[in-house]
């Protein structure tokens, strides 16, 4: 694996991309931020995890990671909804995963694989999300 330097328009600290290039054809990127530097390819690839989530535009994946035994939210974007422009894809999430802010989930980074499927890595909170926040369920 080869760390590059990022792309002109996502300049930051706390960015960092990574790309396994074994040959032209079989090419496959990770795009890291605040939050998600350890992360390489083979541990979000190879991580273990359960279905939790179906929409319209993904599939949502636990995934635990076998190195420290942490879980992550894994997005598995359909075809249908992130297709277009591969440069104005990763252009949008490099300036999506830049924002901070206490009340967003961060991104901790995206993948873009050889064959043109996209992940998007997300912290995974357990037990409540938002739609029983809103609905005033308390947890104990």
């Amino acid at each position: 694996y080869k760390k590059t330097s990022s792309p002109p328009n996502l300049t930051s600290k706390h960015l960092e991309i990574v790309t396994n290039n074994h040959n032209n054809d079989d090419e496959e990127e990770l795009v890291c931020f605040q939050g998600g530097e350890d992360l390489t390819i083979p541990d979000i690839l190879d991580a273990p995890g359960e279905v939790i989530g179906k929409s319209t535009y993904g599939t949502l994946y636990k995934a635990n990671l076998t190195k420290d035994e942490s879980s992550l939210l894994l997005r598995f974007l359909r075809p249908a909804c992130s297709c277009g422009n591969l440069r104005e894809f990763c252009h949008v999430l490099g300036g999506i995963g830049l924002i901070r802010h206490p009340n967003l989930v961060p991104l901790l980074g995206f993948y873009v694989g050889c064959r043109g499927e996209k992940l998007l890595v997300y912290p995974f909170f357990g037990v409540r999300n938002l739609a029983q926040f809103i609905k005033g369920i308390i947890f104990t």
